[in-house]
């Protein structure tokens, strides 16, 4: 499989020759979205559209599912090669695309892996020698593609990235520089939704599984993984599953949105691009709460845990009941931290897009940063497991219980007959097996 980059007007942008000074204030920041899977690709759209000077890449097994985006074609990249065609919820054949895709280095000729690749591939994009690259990863978790991508994707990309020395950009070679900033590195992170409460078997199995590999990636100190919950609130009403799925979409990517992008530089408290960025490198998982209303921003909450940063971003408020209000949740939620930041904004001053519901915006929020363990959401998603299978169980037991059928089909073969030969069409059974 050979990778010919095409030019288009988006990548040129990308691809300008930038020019560095030190004496340069930078103060910019710049997203690269990547969308695996065909529920990831969806939430990507969401932070693409959402995010300032963004450019999302499409990471898929399927073609037909990357041909319904938006996007130029060289931005998305399959695996799998030209046959593979989705992973059908099948999580190992997505890992398996994964660990032996092999792509051609047309100057080489040499093979190389999924994950070097990409970063080859996309080099361009993903580093940047002036403005500092956050790469937000999103990948389902219930799936195939996402499910068995995501994981192995995002702790690839991690690890290469906390040691890569240097990279090309438009042809001329940048040292990172770890000190000053002025040549910054990317950061990594991860965003997945647990999934649904009313999901199925599979689903319920693969973000098990899913989970499980992230945890890994936790206790390797790979990645800093958001948490995302696939439930809407009763409150929340839909009038299809298109509506229900953009509305999910928006709550999962609205407190990141609100994170990385409001203008957090009250003369009081704040908190800078730098201080962001530091927070984003924390390893663990993280999720956000909204203060106001229950589970208004989809996220899971840390309970009982430690969190490396607590952030509380709220409403302006002279009162201070905002200021008592997140203290009161993290009191009940019994979370403790090494670090706590109070940060202030204005809502008329966001700067956001508006495709993101403003009163998800004007929200408070509390960000929990670099906590250890996965295990509570794992085990809720097991006992949501074990009850359908033993509801299963149940009902193939009254069903065979209540079964008027046949001891054995010899006994009533004529009564068989009756009820599923049909009528005869001159076929026999030879001719039946002969068909195939």
């Amino acid at each position: 499989m050979e990778f010919e980059q095409e030019t288009t007007e988006e990548m040129a942008q990308v691809q300008a020759k930038p020019e560095v000074s030190k004496a340069q204030i930078r103060s910019n920041v710049r997203f690269v979205v990547i969308g695996e899977g065909q529920g990831g690709s969806s939430i990507a759209s969401v932070l693409k559209a959402t995010l300032p000077n963004s450019v999302m890449i499409a990471v898929n097994t399927s073609s037909q599912d990357m041909d319904q985006l938006n996007i130029p074609n060289e931005f998305k990249f399959k695996i799998g090669g030209e046959r593979a065609n989705g992973a059908g919820k099948n999580r190992a054949l997505a890992k398996h695309y994964f660990d032996y895709f092999e792509a051609t280095n047309t100057v080489t000729g040499e093979k190389v892996s999924a994950i070097d690749s990409f970063m080859g591939y996309y080099e361009n994009i993903l580093f940047h020698p002036t403005m500092q690259t956050i790469i937000i990863c999103c990948f389902s978790s219930d799936g195939g593609t996402g499910s068995g991508l995501g994981p192995k994707l995002v702790t690839s990309l991690a690890y290469k990235m906390k040691r890569v020395k240097s990279f090309n950009f438009n042809g001329n070679t940048f040292v990172i520089d770890d000190n000053t900033k002025l040549i910054p590195r990317p950061v990594v992170i991860g965003l997945t939704p647990k999934c649904a409460v009313n999901a199925g078997v599979t689903n319920l199995q693969n973000t098990i599984e899913c989970f499980g590999e992230i945890q890994k990636a936790i206790e390797a100190g790979l990645g800093n993984w958001f948490i995302a919950d696939n439930n809407l609130p009763p409150s929340v009403s839909y009038q299809s599953t298109e509506e229900m799925y953009r509305i999910i979409n928006a709550r999962i990517a609205t407190p990141l949105v609100k994170f990385l992008g409001i203008e957090l530089n009250s003369s009081i408290k704040c908190m800078d691009l730098q201080d962001k960025v530091n927070t984003l490198r924390i390893p663990g998982a993280s999720s956000f709460v909204s203060l106001t209303r229950e589970n208004i921003y989809q996220y899971v909450e840390p309970r009982g845990q430690k969190c490396a940063r607590v952030v509380t971003m709220l409403k302006q408020d002279e009162t201070g009941a905002e200021e008592r209000a997140a203290k009161d949740l993290i009191r009940k939620m019994d979370v403790s931290f090494d670090d706590k930041q109070e940060i202030f904004f204005e809502t008329e001053k966001t700067g956001l897009n508006s495709d993101v519901n403003k009163d998800l915006l004007e929200t408070s929020m509390i960000g929990f940063f670099g906590y250890d363990s996965l295990n509570a959401i794992v085990e809720d998603l097991k006992d949501n497991l074990h009850r359908i299978l033993t509801a299963n169980d149940k009902k193939r037991a009254t069903i065979k219980a209540e079964a008027r059928g046949f001891d054995s089909i010899a006994e009533d073969n004529q009564t068989l007959a009756n009820r599923f030969g049909g009528a005869d069409d001159g076929m026999s059974e030879d001719d039946l097996k002969n068909l195939f």
